[in-house]
């Protein structure tokens, strides 16, 4: 057998460049992920929440008789594995939906020219969103269909186009200077919701909204550091502990896509800042929850 040393250096600088490509592509890989979300789940009114129940029954089901089994009670024993089921959950689908995704890509590879490894980032991307439950702006850089232009539910606005009710804005204290900006809309939406209030997409509605450049130090540092935030402050206390290994995840996939940018110092920073003073967050969090109006699952189906 012989081993070409030539072609081997060639096809790993191929390979690396592609890679290198599709980093740079994360904004496309982010889409792609969103929209095949979307078109799974489009049929269904419970969404990607079927993958949860049936992770809540597994979970709930074996704990509690290997609890049983080995003689540790549930409250040690349940919070352990269910956030190490939830952690194999997400690798085991990655594994079993990368052995196709070249494949599922077939049309996208043949008709549109892009890096390749963009259709393994999609995969793991779309993974992400699934287990973490991350927010994203709903149809935002696509082009429109007549089906998405119809008065809907959602779970926030985004403060750039929206109008709220007075006296609700003024019951859970309006936007929280802590956050100064990006999120403070999504974390006033989600302390709307703990209250009981709702959120309507109206297609009537046109605005026009000037945005800044997103990649540079301030928009990298405010947009990765209040998500932390808004994440532990608002989130009920079982979906915390459900969604926090995949939020991780998600953190070290954004650290990536900062690093390919030169921004990884900015990120490091945001994220000691968000940690250090995270206990503030934690003191509104419990005021938040002791008001809360609406049940667990109904925030959980609102965020499928």
């Amino acid at each position: 057998m012989v081993f070409d040393v030539q072609n081997f250096a060639e096809s790993w600088h191929c390979a690396w460049r592609d890679i290198r490509e599709s980093f740079r592509k994360h904004h496309l890989v982010f889409t792609m992920a969103r929209q095949e979300i979307a078109t799974c789940y489009k049929r269904s009114r419970i969404g990607a929440f079927w993958i949860s129940i049936g992770m809540a029954i597994s979970i709930g089901c074996i704990g509690l008789v290997f609890g049983q089994i080995f003689k540790i009670p549930i409250r040690e024993f349940l919070p352990y594995f269910a956030s190490s089921t939830i952690l194999w959950g997400f690798i085991s689908s990655c594994l079993n939906e990368g052995c196709g995704s070249f494949i599922s890509s077939t049309g996208i590879i043949l008709q549109v020219r892009m890096p390749l490894f963009v259709h393994v980032m999609r995969l793991i991307q779309k993974n992400v969103i699934i287990f973490s439950g991350a927010c994203w702006r709903k149809h935002h850089g696509r082009k429109l269909h007549p089906s998405d232009l119809v008065e809907s539910e959602i779970f926030s606005h985004c403060a750039a186009a929206v109008l709220y009710r007075r006296s609700a804005f003024l019951e859970v204290g309006g936007f929280d200077e802590g956050f100064f900006c990006y999120m403070e809309d999504v974390d006033l939406g989600f302390r709307l919701r703990l209250r009981g209030y709702a959120a309507v997409f109206v297609p009537q509605a046109t605005v026009e909204h000037a945005s800044e450049n997103r990649r540079g130090d301030f928009a990298v540092y405010h947009g990765h550091r209040n998500p932390v935030w808004c994440f532990f402050k608002n989130m009920p206390a079982k979906l915390l502990l459900v969604l926090c290994v995949p939020h991780v995840l998600q953190t070290l996939c954004a650290f990536f896509a900062c690093a390919l940018r030169g921004r990884a110092h900015v990120f490091i920073r945001e994220k000691i800042f968000a940690c250090r003073d995270l206990q503030k967050m934690l003191t509104k969090r419990r005021l938040l929850q002791s008001k809360r109006r609406i049940s667990t699952s109904a925030i959980w189906l609102l965020l499928s």
